[in-house]
């Protein structure tokens, strides 16, 4: 059950209403005045990020947003992008890309006649959706993004929510808001177990693709990385595998103490076990780095600690906060991926690597039936044997390796061509 803070709860119940009571008002104000869309190639874009709190601070909103614009600028070098955010924002990623910044999501309170205003002046809406449309962390933020979208695709641009998943218990209002959104708004959902939920309890057809993130160009090896290719490369001549290893304090409540030792030492005690017979090396992988509780970095650096007491020689941890390109060249240099994050998994993917995984929300079940990947390397973090089913999942991925690898292989162009409708919809390029 999702735990919504009492002034969050309080917020939503007077400010949804308000909310819905102006998108029905400007339905009908838009119907009074629409014209005939024609279609066109659009050449300016807006983005609008799933998280204003950090936007860029998640390395999964960071791949998808990153991978969108390197696929815009392939097919159209002249492309005109910018970022729709709550407050002024500078990032070496956004001067890389030319990519200009709105600063005006909710400056000084959050305007939906004024986001209007701004979304008319670009060709195409892009909503990152990720992981949030179905409510599960912000039911008012879920509501103003659909509603966001909505509209602007009435008012005759190009909208569109990209590949996004959806868990099986979205709140009553998210699905209300679904059933009345207008046929004309491009809703794309990321995998088929979160396309078979969102057609079920929304009524309504939405596009089947992958995540846009597959489509995101992995950078090429940077000084920060030296220690860890020489790492790698020093394993790999000794004839080791070498496994990637990640896992995140959302899993689920970790306040309690008690709890989160329990999890460092089911995690722990699984690591020393695939490493007691030399064969294997891991690498701890980060892929949050934003300075809050919900950072991947200090719980690994805990099961790290205790692990190495026993196998310094066979671990290896880099804190440095790499990007989202160059966690893809990082995952491409593993033999296999353990990770509880998303788009960690879907890097290692985009490389032709084979993943076990930590669910959540049972978002992940999606992502593996693209690749055919066994329900087996699927663990829950819950379960009363967690230290057995970890070590199981690192087991399989060492001894089925080859085969895991060739499966994964033979599922890239699908999957490959499933993510670039994310772009080809946002262009608004006719697929055939």
């Amino acid at each position: 059950m999702r735990k919504i803070p009492l002034k969050s709860r309080i917020r939503e119940y007077i400010r949804i209403p308000l909310l819905m009571r102006e998108w029905k008002t400007s339905i009908n104000s838009i119907a009074g005045s629409s014209k005939q869309a024609t279609l066109k190639k659009a050449s300016s874009f807006l983005i609008v990020p799933c998280d204003q709190s950090t936007i860029l601070g998640s390395r999964g909103d960071e791949a998808m947003m990153v991978a969108m614009v390197q696929s815009i600028y392939s097919n159209n070098p002249d492309a005109r992008i910018a970022l729709l955010t709550h407050k002024a924002f500078s990032h070496p990623v956004l001067s890389k890309y030319n990519i200009d910044v709105i600063s005006e999501w909710s400056n000084p309170k959050w305007s939906l006649q004024k986001i209007l205003d701004i979304c008319i002046r670009f060709d195409s809406l892009m909503i990152v959706g990720a992981d949030t449309m179905d409510g599960h962390y912000s039911i008012l933020n879920s509501c103003r993004l659909w509603i966001v979208a909505d509209l602007v695709s009435r008012l005759n641009r190009t909208s569109t929510i990209l590949g996004c998943s959806f868990n099986s218990t979205p709140p009553p209002v998210i699905v209300k808001v679904i059933r009345n959104l207008s046929p004309k708004l491009n809703i794309l959902i990321r995998d088929p177990v979160s396309h078979g939920r969102f057609e079920s309890f929304s009524r309504r057809k939405a596009t089947l693709v992958s995540d846009a993130a597959f489509q995101l160009k992995a950078s090429e090896e940077i000084p920060q990385m030296g220690g860890y290719i020489s790492w790698v490369d020093e394993k790999r001549r000794s004839n080791l595998t070498v496994i990637g290893f990640n896992v995140h304090p959302m899993l689920f409540d970790m306040s309690d103490p008690g709890v989160r030792t329990k999890f460092i030492l089911d995690c722990a005690n699984a690591v020393k076990l695939i490493l007691s017979d030399g064969s294997v090396a891991i690498a701890f992988i980060s892929h949050d780095f934003r300075s809050s509780s919900e950072t991947d970095l200090e719980l690994l650096k805990e099961i790290f600690n205790t692990v190495r007491v026993d196998h310094g020689n066979l671990v290896y941890m880099d804190p440095h906060p790499y990007r989202a390109t160059e966690l893809k060249y990082i995952a491409g240099c593993l033999d296999a991926l353990f990770s509880a994050r998303m788009h960690l998994c879907i890097a290692a993917l985009g490389m032709r690597k084979p993943v076990g995984v930590l669910t959540y929300q049972g978002k992940f079940e999606g992502l593996f039936s693209y690749f055919n990947l066994p329900k087996s390397l699927l663990i829950n973090p819950r379960s009363p044997t967690l230290e057995k089913d970890i070590y199981l999942s690192l087991s399989k991925l060492v001894t089925d390796l080859s085969e895991l690898s060739a499966t994964v292989n033979a599922s890239w162009n699908n999957v490959s061509s499933l993510s670039s409708l994310n772009t080809k919809t946002v262009m608004a390029i006719e697929v055939e």
